[in-house]
């Protein structure tokens, strides 16, 4: 006999349900870890892991390095960040639990690094905001403007002459 058509389309549509239950489960896991309830949340997620093994999603994975910051299980936390897959290396979220696991075990120059990098990788956001900032009230928000300009720079942006004539200043200047 022929599979019926909701036999034929139930990979795809578990494949649905498994990302709307990640992100569902997530949620309450972030809940949960807000809420002081972080040893809870790490017990959940390691049972999640655990079922779900290579195929658990990053942010689930995060969210147990989270989890195990917040209960200062520093050495746990630095190997689930050690295991994550070579694409999360540039992740914002991993680079500031590393940084939150530097502190954590007074590896400050580390923390310093990570900070370092995780700034880089929002130092355009920076020129964005002050684009934005400045469209918002151009009489009023030079100044400020031009500070978030400057923050982008000394995070790795480059200049912008467009932005800098529009401030009126040459902040980039060497």
């Amino acid at each position: 006999t022929a599979p019926s058509a909701s036999v034929a389309l139930a990979p795809h549509a578990a494949a649905a349900a498994t990302t709307e239950q990640d992100a569902r489960n997530n949620r309450i896991f972030l809940d949960m870890i807000r809420s002081a309830q972080a040893p809870d949340a790490v017990v959940l997620i390691e049972d999640e892991l655990e079922a779900k093994g290579e195929a658990a999603p990053l942010a689930t994975r995060l969210l147990y390095a989270r989890a195990l910051v917040q209960c200062r299980n520093y050495a746990r936390a630095a190997d689930v960040l050690r295991d994550l897959p070579k694409e999360a290396d540039a992740d914002p979220a991993a680079r500031s639990l590393r940084a939150a696991v530097a502190v954590g075990t007074d590896n400050l120059p580390e923390a310093m690094l990570q900070l370092t990098l995780l700034l880089q990788d929002y130092a355009d956001a920076y020129v964005d905001l002050a684009y934005v900032n400045l469209l918002l009230d151009p009489a009023n928000n030079r100044a400020s403007s031009t500070d978030y300009y400057r923050i982008a720079l000394e995070a790795g942006a480059k200049r912008d002459p467009r932005l800098e004539t529009e401030l009126g200043v040459r902040v980039g200047a060497d």
